[in-house]
C-alpha cells in the first residue's frame, strides 16, 4: 500500500491545469494553501503539494530523493511535468546529480552572468531590428511581432543556426505552449517539430566538421565528464535550450507589458532608472511566475511534513504559489518593482534553478525599455487579447494586439548577427 492510499494531510482536488488556476494562479494555490503546508490533490492519478516556500525548497534541495528523472526509467513521458509529458528527451532537465551537475558544468561558461552580459548588444540590435519591422505602421501584435520573435532570433543566432527561418521556428515555440491541443495552432507546432529536429541535426553536422564561435560548435565538440558528446546528447541539449530559452521570456515580458500599460510613470522609472529596472525584474519574475509548476518522484521513502511518502510518489512544486509566501514575502499579492530582499523561486532552486537565468534577466532588462521607448502610448485591445489556455506549466499571454504612436526606423534593416 502506497502513501497514496492513506494521505493523513488534507485531500483537495485542485487542477493547475483547470480554468480556475488560469484565471488567478494566486487565489487558486491561496486556497489549497489554507488547508494546510502539505496537501494530496486526487487529480492525474494524485501528487503531493507543499504549500510552503520552505517545503519547495525543502523537495527541490533533495534531488537524491525527489527525482526529475523519467519514471520508470522507460517512461516515454518526461516527469517533471504533471501529468507526465513531451516524448522529446529534454537532457539534463531530467537529470539528477551527478549527470546533472556534469553537464551543468560544461554549459556553465557559456550561460554564465558574465556570458549573458557580453550578448546585451546582440539582444538591443535584435529588438531594434524587430521594432522595426513594425514601428512605422503604429499597430501590431506585441507576442507574436515582437515578444516571440526577438527570444527566438536571439538564441538562433547565439547558437549559430539557420536564421532565415526564423518566424517558423517562433511560431513553433510559441504555438506549443501558448494554445492546447486540438488547435490549428498547436498543430502548426506539432507539425513543425520534425523540421526543427532537421535543422538541428544539419547544424551539428556541419560543426563536427566546421566549427565556429558559436554554442553548437562548443557542444557538439566538448566533454562531459571526460567523454565526447555524441550526436544524440547534443541534438537533445540544443533542443533543451531552445525550448527552455524561447518562450519563457515571451512570458514573461507579455505580462509585463498587461501591467505597465496604463502606468507611464513606471514606464518613465523603467527606462531611465538602471537600478529601478534591475529590482523591477526581479519582481516581476516573482510575480507574474513565468514557469508555474514542475514536478518531482520520489525514489525512495521520505517523511515530509509528517507524511510518508513512498517510491513512485508525485510532488507539485508550484513555484507561483510559493513566490506569494506571506512567510517570506511582505505583502506578497502586491507589486512592489523596488522590492528588496526578493528571493523568489521563479527559477526554482537548487540545484535544477534556471541554467538560462542570467540570459533571460538581460533580455528583460534590454527589451522592456526598448518597447516603453518606441511605442508610447500603447494600447492593448483586451478584448482580442488571449492567455494561454493552460497556464499549469508555463503562464503568459498567446497574443496581444496593440496600437501605439508610429515611429521611425532606428537600424540598418539588416538581420543582426553574433
Amino acid at each position: 500500500m502506497t502513501s497514496t492510499d492513506k494521505p493523513c494531510c488534507p485531500v483537495v482536488a485542485f487542477d493547475h491545469h483547470s480554468p480556475e488556476f488560469s484565471a488567478d494562479r494566486a487565489a487558486a494555490f491561496r486556497t489549497v494553501k489554507d488547508e494546510g503546508e502539505l496537501v494530496y490533490s486526487i487529480t492525474y492519478d494524485g501528487f503531493w503539494i507543499p504549500t510552503t516556500y520552505q517545503g519547495v525548497s525543502s523537495v527541490a534541495r533533495n534531488p537524491k530523493v525527489f527525482s526529475s528523472a523519467r519514471y520508470p526509467a522507460d517512461s516515454p513521458y518526461m516527469h517533471v511535468t504533471l501529468p507526465a509529458s513531451w516524448e522529446v528527451p529534454l537532457h539534463f532537465i531530467e537529470f539528477d546529480p551527478p549527470e546533472h551537475t556534469a553537464v551543468r558544468r560544461f554549459l556553465n561558461p557559456r550561460m554564465s552572468t558574465k556570458a549573458a552580459e557580453g550578448m546585451r548588444d546582440l539582444v538591443t540590435d535584435v529588438t531594434t531590428y524587430c521594432i522595426d519591422r513594425v514601428i512605422e505602421s503604429g499597430e501590431c501584435d506585441l507576442v507574436h511581432d515582437l515578444l516571440s520573435p526577438i527570444p527566438s532570433l536571439i538564441t538562433l543566432i547565439w547558437m549559430g543556426m539557420e536564421v532565415d527561418d526564423w518566424q517558423r521556428m517562433a511560431e513553433i515555440e510559441h504555438n506549443i505552449v501558448a494554445y492546447p491541443p486540438g488547435t490549428p495552432e498547436f498543430q502548426v507546432a506539432i507539425d513543425g517539430q520534425e523540421w526543427k529536429h532537421g535543422l538541428i541535426r544539419d547544424a551539428i553536422r556541419d560543426r563536427r566538421k566546421n566549427p565556429a564561435d558559436d554554442l553548437i560548435s562548443y557542444i557538439v565538440n566538448g566533454e562531459i565528464g571526460g567523454e565526447p558528446v555524441s550526436d544524440e546528447a547534443a541534438d537533445q541539449i540544443i533542443c533543451t535550450i531552445i525550448i527552455g530559452g524561447v518562450d519563457t521570456a515571451t512570458s514573461l515580458i507579455s505580462q509585463a507589458l498587461v501591467y505597465l500599460e496604463d502606468k507611464p510613470d513606471l514606464q518613465k522609472r523603467l527606462c531611465t532608472e538602471p537600478e529601478f529596472l534591475t529590482t523591477a525584474t526581479e519582481e516581476f519574475l516573482r510575480y507574474f511566475s513565468p514557469s508555474t509548476t514542475h514536478s518531482r518522484t520520489v525514489t525512495e521513502p521520505v517523511d515530509l511534513d509528517g507524511q510518508q511518502l513512498e517510491p513512485g510518489d508525485r510532488v507539485l512544486l508550484c513555484w507561483a504559489g510559493v513566490n506569494r509566501d506571506p512567510a517570506v514575502f511582505e505583502d506578497p499579492d502586491e507589486v512592489k518593482l523596488d522590492r528588496k530582499p526578493n528571493s523568489h523561486a521563479a527559477f526554482g532552486l537548487s540545484v535544477h534553478k534556471c541554467i538560462g537565468a542570467p540570459l533571460a534577466r538581460v533580455e528583460f532588462q534590454a527589451i522592456v525599455p526598448e518597447i516603453l521607448r518606441r511605442l508610447p502610448g500603447y494600447s492593448i485591445d483586451r478584448t482580442k487579447a488571449q492567455q494561454y489556455a493552460s497556464q499549469g506549466i508555463v503562464s503568459g499571454w498567446a497574443n496581444l494586439p496593440a496600437t501605439f504612436t508610429p515611429g521611425v526606423r532606428e537600424g540598418s534593416g539588416n538581420l543582426p548577427t553574433a
